[in-house]
């Protein structure tokens, strides 16, 4: 079976060209709306107003999409409205746009019908709540709806979705070292700066950053090891920067999902044994070196990942939400949960042991709000993409690049709320949009071939 990473550099067709410029002015577009912020608000919104030619490029809003998600706390356009969420609002718009003026069919398929049946199951369970917290799902459907037009967006070519993502993970990283840096490295030195703007901690950031490094690392092994420089310094950035929002899941996921997309890789190019034991002596002298100079440099914010801290901590009082609910809700709501509106599971809990927080656990946040009929529904969904992406990722291994970021938000649910932010919507959209592609490429060649 032939698992040589395929070459894809060659010359942008004129369609690519075009593709190209416009992402171009979607990321300067969507850097100048950063600058300005909520400070001005007409002048950002006549900004704002750049997005409505992207409405006839959807497709050109992936970037954008991802960027301002990290961001979708700190960017505020308006009070409670981020920048993100006008993004994506352009973005399903045309995306509906689209489907509606090429009368295009909607394909009845498997991500259709599961996209389906989880909307109709969190409408249904969100007018039930054990405390009486019930309504429509509001924000939960709209990260369906967009992951119902990512799964639908036109695009054409994998190339400029690919540079999409680089462009925007380095802006991205510009971002974050400007936002958590204002005030200096000085600032950690006392330990973890808790909160941010409009009282706001860096964990939604951090799950982002965490994904983005996953990604840098699948597109430095894809790429045969090319521009070393600076894939390990992007790589080195990211997690100094995850280290600075004092995530401890974060940089565990960043880990984890490092070492399976490494493996993976491995495992399709077999023949290649020697490069990746050259790769793992590397890497591993290189974490001793970091982790020297950060118990050197940052003691105080370092001890917070310890494990004697994570324990004495309880993990911020995770694991006392998790047992809570699970010795005395889960035994008598196991099959529907307690209630899809979140406020639910944090009364129930506050009720047991007074600790009022959300469940911060992937598991522990759909068994509270579905069950295990919602557990099977996710459950479902990851296999069958992950099944998608194995098939793909054999075909080109560019496939492990969007996978990277699914399996990293996956592990980064360990200790976060993921399923209800866009970052993981996004992810598992990515691995099927990379796999159609790829598909579409291999069979394309092939007729070409033939003919």
């Amino acid at each position: 079976m032939d698992t040589k990473i395929q070459n894809t550099k060659r010359e942008l067709t004129p369609e690519e060209k075009k593709e190209r410029n416009t992402l171009i002015y979607s990321l300067l577009l969507t850097l100048l709306l950063c600058l300005l912020g909520g400070g001005n608000t007409a002048v950002t919104f006549i900004a704002l107003l750049g997005y409505i030619p992207l409405l006839l490029r959807p497709e050109c809003l992936i970037g954008p999409v991802l960027f301002t998600s990290v961001f979708d706390d700190y960017i505020l356009i308006t009070a409670g409205q981020s920048l993100g969420r006008y993004v994506a609002l352009f973005f399903i718009v045309g995306v509906l746009m689209k489907i509606m003026f090429a009368k295009k069919r909607i394909k009845i398929d498997f991500w259709f019908v599961i996209t389906v049946v989880i909307t109709a199951s969190a409408v249904i369970l969100s007018f039930f709540g054990i405390k009486g917290y019930t309504g429509f799902p509001t924000t939960f459907f709209f990260y369906l709806l967009f992951f119902f037009c990512m799964l639908n967006c036109p695009i054409s070519s994998r190339k400029v979705l690919v540079d999409q993502i680089w462009w925007f993970t380095i802006l991205t990283l510009a971002y974050s070292a400007w936002f958590l840096l204002q005030n200096g490295l000085s600032a950690f030195e006392e330990g973890r700066v808790g909160k941010f703007e409009d009282a706001v901690n860096a964990n939604q950031m951090a799950i982002g950053l965490a994904m983005l490094a996953a990604s840098l690392v699948a597109h430095f092994l894809i790429n045969n090891f090319k521009q070393k420089t600076i894939h390990i310094t992007l790589i080195l950035a990211t997690v100094f920067l995850t280290f600075l929002t004092g995530s401890r899941t974060s940089l565990i996921a960043i880990l984890l999902s490092s070492v399976i997309i490494f493996l993976y890789w491995l495992k399709l190019n077999s023949g290649k044994f020697g490069t990746a034991l050259l790769i793992i002596i590397l890497s591993a002298v290189l974490l001793y070196g970091i982790y020297q100079f950060l118990v050197a440099r940052f003691p105080i914010l370092m001890d917070r990942f310890t494990v004697d801290n994570v324990v004495e901590s309880g993990a911020s009082g995770r694991i006392d939400v998790w047992k809570a609910f699970l010795t005395e809700y889960f035994p008598d709501y196991w099959m529907f949960g307690i209630g899809f509106n979140t406020k639910n599971l944090f009364h129930a809990v506050t009720d047991v042991n007074g600790i009022g927080h959300g469940a911060h656990n992937i598991i522990i946040d759909i068994l509270a709000s579905s069950g295990i009929f919602g557990l099977f529904l996710y459950f479902s969904l990851f296999v069958k993409t992950s099944k998608e992406v194995k098939i793909s990722a054999k075909k080109d291994c560019s496939a492990l690049l969007p996978f990277a970021m699914l399996v990293c938000i996956i592990f980064t649910g360990i200790g976060e709320n993921v399923i209800r932010g866009r970052l993981f919507w996004f992810s598992i959209a990515l691995c099927i949009i990379f796999t159609i592609l790829i598909n579409k490429e291999k069979t394309n060649a092939e007729e070409q071939k033939n003919d």
